[in-house]
């Protein structure tokens, strides 16, 4: 964090923004930042429909330092392709029946 003040002392930077950050290191890293008199504006949680992670730990971290949150989903990888999300929902429906014989 105190690199990052830096470059932010230095004119490099005009504002911190933290990426994927779990809760807990989150609101640890809001206080140093706090404490050293820099801002941190954003934070660039990893959020999908598999990963949900975001909702029960972070925003309630993120209101109480006053962070903005900007999510971000990388759209094609293997897991989460239309076709693997379409055959996920059709076993969802038990589509196809099993076969009885």
């Amino acid at each position: 964090m105190t690199t990052l003040d830096l470059l932010v002392r230095q004119g490099k930077a005009l504002y911190i923004g933290l990426s994927n950050y779990p809760a807990e290191l989150a609101r640890q890293a809001f206080k140093i930042l706090r404490d050293l008199g820099t801002p941190c504006l954003i934070h660039q949680p990893k959020y999908s429909m598999f990963e949900r992670w975001v909702e029960p730990e972070l925003l309630d971290v993120l209101a109480n330092a006053g962070v903005g949150s900007i999510a971000f989903f990388p759209p094609w990888r293997a897991d989460c392709s239309p076709i693997v999300i379409w055959r996920a929902f059709l076993k969802i429906l038990g589509w196809p029946p099993a076969a009885t014989f």
